[in-house]
Formats: structure tokens, C-alpha cells, sequence
């Protein structure tokens, strides 16, 4: 597990006030509020990048998309899967390269 940052320390041993608190409820209120400064000091990814500026609509909610399904042998989808992740690519990203590939007669099958 991580570290607790600086402004965090020493909140961990706290007795909640009420019973619906739990032991991290001044932590998370501390980290969701719109004034704390984030901790993180990754810089968004290149895809989530992409992602965001190729729409703002979520797919499961985008008229211009479609959701399909497909059994795969399972050995095969863990590997493509594993690859995906190191590359920072979904699922989807790679069906839809593929077919486009393949509607425009780039893949023959």
C-alpha cells in the first residue's frame, strides 16, 4: 500500500465520531473536497487524452455505437488482453481497427 500523504498522517488512529463514519471518512472527505490538492503526480495518459477529446459521450451511451458480443477462446482473450493493457488500448479499440481493416479489404480471412 501507498504512503499517506503529509496532510493525511496521524488521521488513521482517529475513532470515528458516529458509527456510519468509517476510519477513512476524513480521508476521503479531505481528498474529494474541491480545494485539496492533488497528490498524484502522474500526468494523464497519452490515450485517456484521446479518449477524451474524441467524445465526451460515454460509448454505452453513444447512438453511434453498438455493443456486441463474442465467445473467444479464453487463452487467446487473457493474451490480447495483456497486450492491450501494455499498450494502453481497450477492446473495443482494437475490434474496431480490425474491422475497418478488414471491411476495407486491407485482411483477408
Amino acid at each position: 500500500m501507498g504512503r499517506l500523504c503529509q496532510c493525511c498522517k496521524g488521521t488513521q488512529n482517529q475513532k470515528p465520531i458516529n458509527k456510519k463514519m468509517s476510519k477513512f471518512s476524513e480521508i476521503l472527505k479531505h481528498h474529494s473536497s474541491p480545494t485539496s490538492v492533488s497528490h498524484d503526480k502522474k500526468e494523464p495518459s497519452e490515450s485517456s487524452l484521446k479518449q477524451t477529446k474524441k467524445t465526451s459521450l460515454a460509448k454505452s451511451k453513444n447512438p453511434d455505437y453498438t455493443q456486441v458480443s463474442a465467445y473467444l477462446p479464453s487463452s487467446l482473450y487473457k493474451k490480447t488482453k495483456i497486450k492491450l493493457l501494455n499498450n494502453d488500448m481497450e477492446f473495443s479499440e482494437l475490434l474496431e481497427l480490425i474491422l475497418n481493416k478488414w471491411n476495407e479489404g486491407k485482411i483477408d480471412v
